[in-house]
């Protein structure tokens, strides 16, 4: 389980080391949460996820499956990706 955590690592060097990591250490499925909110909007995240980039990092893995939850939050919470697959 990886939650909101992708989009702070650099994306071309960095997020395929933590893929994998988090691939050898699953016992069965990977559960990636990331927010849908521009890397120019909050200066933490260093790129910025979108369907296209989900679907080309893990669009080829086993039972893929990528949904977009919004949030009804007084807080400003932005909507989020919620990605799963098997090993």
């Amino acid at each position: 389980m990886c939650l909101e955590t992708l989009e702070h690592v650099d994306l071309e060097e960095t997020v395929p080391v933590y893929i994998e990591k988090m691939e050898e250490l699953s016992l069965k499925t990977v559960f990636i949460s990331l927010p849908d909110q521009d890397h120019k909007d909050n200066k933490q995240h260093l790129w910025t996820p979108t369907e296209d980039v989900i679907n080309n990092l893990w669009g080829n893995k086993k039972n893929f499956s990528v949904e977009y939850h919004e949030y009804n939050s007084p807080d400003d919470v932005p909507p989020n990706w919620l990605i799963y697959y098997e090993v």
